[in-house]
């Protein structure tokens, strides 16, 4: 984890860490999570833009920093 993501995460648990419980509240909290929109009969989803967006701005900084270490772990293993 990037030493700027943790404060930032801690943040948006705020008092009450139960509200990050689940992947689904993560994604709600953060604005990742998918909207209905409809149209007629036609059934779609697009990206929820309320949110927390610093929250989600660390979450990808912690998937970016986890896959590179992955691709440098196993680089080194071959």
């Amino acid at each position: 984890m990037t030493s700027d993501a943790a404060p930032t995460l801690l943040t948006t648990a705020g008092a009450n860490p139960y509200r990050l419980s689940s992947e689904r509240s993560v994604a709600a909290r953060t604005g990742r999570g998918p909207t209905p929109a409809r149209s007629g009969k036609a059934r779609r989803h697009r990206l929820n833009r309320g949110g927390d967006r610093q929250a989600n701005a660390a979450l990808w900084r912690i998937a970016i920093a986890l896959g590179m270490l992955m691709l440098f772990r196993n680089r080194r293993v071959e």
